[in-house]
């Protein structure tokens, strides 16, 4: 593991730790991990590391994703509530 893939790490665990501590929602968890980026600008190598080990930190510990960076059974999940709200299906 290269040192921008632990630097990301250790924002993103600090951060959930602290999310958890203070009983944070996982979206709003998320959105403190995304808001804890260590690396100034978000572009070239260390962007691309940071949202790899985002993708797989977010999997790992059950927070959502935004748009295609969505796990599979979140985009069924998201599939099956809009064809049944189109058919008048009453969710969970």
């Amino acid at each position: 593991m290269g040192n921008w893939s632990k630097a990301a790490l250790t924002a993103m665990t600090e951060t959930l730790l602290k999310c958890r501590a203070e009983g944070k929602s996982l979206a709003d968890t998320a959105k403190a991990i995304d808001a804890a980026y260590p690396f100034g600008e978000r572009e070239h190598h260390p962007y691309k590391v940071w949202l790899r080990e985002r993708k797989l930190f977010f999997a790992q510990h059950g927070l959502p994703m935004n748009g295609r960076n969505k796990t599979d059974k979140e985009q069924i999940d998201d599939l099956i509530t809009m064809m049944g709200a189109k058919r008048g299906w009453k969710t969970a």
